[in-house]
């Protein structure tokens, strides 16, 4: 340690040792508390909001696979193995409801989940 270093660590000392230092060291760090406190409610507040905005929308798209497969059931078109399962995957509540309108446009399952979607077994 140098005498420069000793000196700052006397300093810090005195310094630490006044009342109005300690006064405001302490609302200082009360201050610093409170901020970071309310931010993390702040972004605690925004996670719960997207986890349940993204909740309801699955539950959304759940119900529109429901409705699809319903409406494919009451047609006669009975789903490939593969249409179920790529219908059953989807969380997505445009794409079910894309999906959905393609089939009430008269789209047959086989045409709208295709099981070789690009063409690579021909």
């Amino acid at each position: 340690m140098d005498d420069k270093d000793a000196l700052s660590g006397l300093a810090m000392r005195r310094l630490g040792s006044l009342p109005s230092f300690q006064r405001w060291a302490a609302q200082t760090t009360e201050r610093i508390r409170r901020e970071v406190t309310e931010e993390a409610e702040r972004v605690r507040r925004e996670v719960e909001e997207r986890v349940r905005r993204e909740s309801e929308q699955r539950a959304e798209a759940k119900g529109v696979i429901r409705s699809l497969l319903e409406y494919f059931t009451a047609k006669g078109d009975v789903p490939t193995l593969h249409a179920l399962e790529t219908m059953n995957a989807c969380t997505d509540l445009t794409i079910a409801q894309f999906w959905l309108k393609r089939a009430y446009a008269g789209e047959a399952s086989a045409r709208i989940f295709p099981d070789d979607p690009g063409g690579l077994t021909k």
